[in-house]
């Protein structure tokens, strides 16, 4: 900036913008396998080159650098959450209060991308391949935070990524207990509080969903179930017999009713009650509601 010799401006100019190239950065990582320390290394890079780009005093711009963030965030295997520790508030910046429009433009993109369900549902079904339990699990817990992100905005609403957990959630071969953990209280807030008529909705037909002790009869009569199967279903619709007691004016008759109709099949050992006996008789004898 300072040099009264030419030449050497124009070497010192030369050396920084091979500095701030930020096309060097995604050239490095597209080629090979790069980890996720790596591609966070990157990306953590390349935001402080849009910083650097930006405080330039004249025409300085963070978009190519951002550009080049979004093509290194986009790159396949890199999961979406590696930008949500000190990376988020930044590009967030960009997105709302940067001068200029180009910026904010591609910071909006890289959080509509970060915060897009569809893109979960899309990898849990990539290549028509069944994704494991842990796997489903996994991306049920992200929708749910992407829900929690969504509410949060002005204006925001839960109802999409919502809709995103159901149509993961309902799929073939999912167990209807894998959200019975931290999953269930958060559902049934948005069932119960959201201010969001639709929110409410999808979280109910979710949770309607999980309830319904009709689902345990029909995968227990389809087949040649073994006892263990049949005890764990039996075990089930007695927890949702109490967990349907326990609503306000609910009943535990409709999961009685299905624990009563497994029990009674073909082949079914009259003791696999034994250690449920107890329950039974709680309802015989104490239980308010007479059906």
């Amino acid at each position: 900036d300072k040099c009264a010799d030419t030449s050497t401006r124009k070497i010192a100019t030369e050396i920084l913008d091979y500095r701030d190239d930020s096309s060097v950065i995604v050239k490095e990582l597209s080629e090979g396998h790069p980890s996720v320390d790596e591609v966070e290394a990157g990306l953590t890079l390349l935001l402080a080159l849009a910083a650097a780009q930006e405080a330039r005093e004249e025409g300085g711009s963070a978009t190519t650098p951002l550009r080049h963030f979004q093509e290194v965030y986009q790159m396949e295997d890199v999961p979406r959450n590696v930008i949500d520790g000190e990376m988020r508030p930044k590009i967030e910046w960009y997105r709302n209060e940067c001068a200029d429009e180009s910026a904010r433009k591609v910071a909006a993109e890289i959080l509509d991308y970060r915060d897009d369900s569809s893109v979960v549902v899309r990898e849990l079904r990539e290549g028509g391949r069944q994704p494991s339990v842990e796997e489903v699990e996994a991306g049920l817990k992200t929708l749910l935070e992407l829900a929690v992100a969504k509410e949060a905005r002005e204006g925001g609403s839960a109802a999409t990524p919502l809709a995103h957990f159901g149509e993961v959630y309902r799929t073939e071969d999912v167990p209807r207990d894998v959200i019975d953990g931290e999953m269930r209280p958060q559902i049934e807030r948005y069932r119960d509080e959201s201010a969001d008529e639709s929110t409410r909705k999808i979280a109910a037909e979710i949770l309607d969903y999980r309830d319904d002790s009709s689902v345990i009869v029909k995968e227990l009569t389809e087949g040649q179930p073994s006892l263990e199967d049949v005890k764990a279903g039996l075990t089930t619709l007695l927890d949702l017999a109490r967990a349907q007691e326990g609503r306000e004016g609910g009943s535990a008759t409709t999961p009685l009713i299905h624990f009563n109709e497994v029990y009674q099949m073909e082949g079914v050992p009259r003791d696999v009650v034994d250690d449920m006996r107890p329950k039974l008789v709680w309802y015989r004898d104490k239980c308010a509601d007479t059906s």
